[in-house]
Order: C-alpha cells, then structure tokens, then sequence
C-alpha cells in the first residue's frame, strides 16, 4: 500500500484494531443499529483514548455478530423470492 494511500477496514468485529494497522474507519453495519456508538467508537480512538474505545468495541461485538448474522438471513430469505 502507498504511505499516501488511505484504506477502511472491513474486519466485522475489530475497527479499533484495523485503526491501530492504519484504517481510517470502517464499514459497519451495526451503525444503523447503534450508530452513536459506533461513531463514539471512531472519536474515541481518534482522540487517543484507546483504552476506553477498546472497552467500547468489545461492549460492541455482542450486537454487530447479532446484525451480522441478521444481514444473512435476510440476503437467504430475499434470495427466495427474488426469479433469476
């Protein structure tokens, strides 16, 4: 990757960690869930406090696996009725 290159992580569960490896953000979809927390997450890291926004990441992975596993069964069920 260049040094000037900006890149977003995607990992589901890890956004602090893809911070520290250098992501910008991420691409979540437990935002439209819990978007303030999600965006507390971002400036918390961004503002130096790691410790409390690993606290709230890992407060955060319980619901984002919960939504995760949502989005599959909605991409299932809408595969259903959706004619090829």
């Amino acid at each position: 990757m260049q040094a000037n290159t900006k890149h977003i992580m995607m990992y589901k569960h890890l956004l602090v960690f893809d911070m520290i490896s250098g992501a910008v953000g991420g691409v979540c979809a437990l935002a439209n869930v819990l978007g303030k927390d999600c965006c507390d997450l971002h400036e918390l890291y961004h503002a130096g406090k790691y410790e409390e926004a690993k606290l709230l990441q890992h407060r955060l992975i319980a619901p984002n696996a919960a939504v995760s596993k949502l989005i599959i069964i909605l991409k299932y069920t809408y595969s259903l009725f959706t004619v090829s």
